[in-house]
């Protein structure tokens, strides 16, 4: 399995202009809400600030993950913003953020949460691979190069039954 079974085309921006951290998580915000029926982008944008508050979801090399974990979803989503310029994330980092990849999970599989978020940190860890990202010009290039971010099915089991059930 890879991110583009988490991020469609509809949830894909890229070279964005995002003024600020809110203002960004206000554009990923409304590109997850245009995709589910039951959520408006003011209930995920409360969600994501209520974990970003817990703490930083920036992980280092221009990359920040902000996620949460919400009711009225199915299945787990992701939406990607490859930004313009970078911008501050946190007050206290040093390295500002280009890519931001938001991820939503439904609360009755929080189980298995963890496991998702880390296991795509994990694979942004080859800076070689993020820099391919966020050199995209289109979303096309965006979804070619998640296209080959593959995440370890098992891992993720309990977000995806759909997929686990295809792949046994």
């Amino acid at each position: 399995m890879n991110l583009t079974d988490l991020v469609s085309a509809e949830r894909t921006l890229c070279r964005v202009e995002a003024r600020c951290k809110k203002h960004a998580l206000e554009i990923v915000s409304e590109l997850l809400a245009s995709d589910t029926l039951s959520l408006t982008s003011g209930e995920i944008i409360r969600k994501l600030f209520q974990r970003e508050k817990i703490g930083s979801t920036y992980l280092g090399n221009s990359l920040a993950i902000p996620h949460a974990v919400v009711t009225d979803l199915r299945d787990a989503i992701a939406a990607i913003l490859i930004l313009n310029e970078p911008i501050q994330f946190d007050d206290d980092q040093e390295s500002p953020v280009s890519v931001i990849l938001s991820v939503l999970v439904p609360e009755e599989k929080s189980d298995t949460y963890d496991n998702l978020v880390r296991r795509i940190a994990q694979q942004f860890s080859d800076s070689s691979q993020l820099r391919r990202i966020q050199n995209a010009t289109d979303k096309g290039d965006v979804l070619e190069q998640l296209a080959n971010v593959n995440i370890d099915l098992e891992a993720i089991t309990g977000v995806l039954p759909n997929l686990a059930q295809v792949a046994t």
